[in-house]
């Protein structure tokens, strides 16, 4: 109310990438995200953003956005193991660096961040696969971006700034179509 003039991202934002997504469904984070992916390299990406929840979302070589994937995010993901169970600590972050534990925290630690990596590196894998798109590039962006690429090895591109660039980009389309308020 306090600026009539502002625009947000949903279901009916003017989008410059067709998208098999059902618009009503889909949340403005992921729009943002795809819209960016598709200006920069136009299609034949996977962007990856990690958060609470980790979401995927493909655009095939034509520049078609797919769909996606949406996981729980490694806070959540670590936090349900330990918020479940009376004896497991909280773990810390991003140290993968064994994968066989010989006390409760290295095992506990080998287990979230060795399984989350797993669970990010075969999803995009799966991914890849069924879009036909194996050198599609990897754009991660969100608070746990860099430390999921450490985690994961995977080669990435990490642009924290992916999101706003998307919410830019679609307030530019909906700039130039001329559009009023009413109609996004």
């Amino acid at each position: 109310r306090a600026f009539p003039a502002a625009q947000f991202v949903g279901p009916r934002t003017q989008v410059d990438f067709k998208t098999l997504v059902d618009r009503q469904t889909i949340g403005s984070d992921r729009l943002a995200n795809v819209a960016a992916a598709h200006a920069r390299f136009g299609g034949n990406a996977l962007v990856a953003s990690f958060g609470t929840a980790a979401t995927f979302d493909i655009l095939d070589k034509r520049g078609i956005h797919l769909g996606g994937a949406i996981a729980p995010g490694w806070s959540s993901f670590a936090t349900m193991t330990s918020a479940s169970t009376a004896q497991l600590p909280r773990i810390d972050q991003g140290k993968p660096t064994i994968a066989v534990g010989r006390n409760t925290r290295e095992a506990l630690c080998a287990g979230v961040n060795g399984g989350y990596a797993a669970l990010v590196s075969q999803l995009i894998a799966r991914m890849k696969k069924e879009a036909k798109a194996s050198n599609a590039r990897l754009v991660f962006t969100g608070g746990d971006g860099p430390t999921i690429a450490k985690m994961t090895g995977l080669r990435v591109i990490n642009d924290p700034l992916l999101t706003l660039k998307g919410i830019a980009i679609q307030a530019d389309t909906h700039a130039r179509e001329g559009r009023t308020d009413e109609n996004s």
